[in-house]
């Protein structure tokens, strides 16, 4: 089965820049990349958190509200070449996670658009998420988000990506 993605131009230069700790989010940015004929980066931090994910989320929580945000250990591409970003990332109790949060801080003087995706297995609400991400994007213009399931929809990505 081939998906058809209906966009104006097939000629945009699409960054698909995700953060991922355990898999889930990684396997969904790969398929978007398929989806949008995009390049990925993956966001590398050097953290102390814990390995089971409760005993992480008070841990990055706490970091998150002392401003103690970690440094990404890889590289950011040059974005100035790119038309869009899609910025995804796990849900970290109810937000945007402290990796993707140091991303949006190194690219804050990007000109495009960016779109988050983002994943959870977990119960919350994707418009706090949305939110805090338009929050912490700043001046970037920020499009509306997909909320993705442990097992990506090629459709829906299609159709998500068609109407940004």
């Amino acid at each position: 089965m081939f998906l058809i993605v209906s966009k104006e131009s097939y000629h945009e230069k699409i960054l698909v820049a995700y953060y991922s700790r355990n898999g889930v989010t990684a396997n969904v940015a790969e398929h978007i990349a398929a989806v949008v004929h995009g390049d990925t980066y993956r966001m590398t931090i050097d953290d102390d958190l814990p390995t089971f994910i409760p005993d992480a989320k008070p841990v990055a929580l706490a970091k998150r509200e002392a401003n103690d945000i970690c440094q990404l250990t890889n590289k950011v591409p040059d974005v100035s070449k790119y038309d869009l970003i899609l910025v995804g990332g796990p849900v970290w109790n109810d937000g945007v996670a402290n990796p993707v949060i140091r991303f949006l801080r190194d690219i804050a003087d990007y000109q495009g658009k960016i779109a988050p995706f983002y994943t959870s297995i977990g119960a919350f609400c994707p418009c706090e998420y949305e939110t805090d991400f338009k929050r912490l994007a700043g001046l970037i213009k920020v499009e509306k988000g997909l909320n993705c399931t442990v097992e990506p929809n090629m459709q829906e990505i299609g159709r998500w990506y068609a109407a940004l």
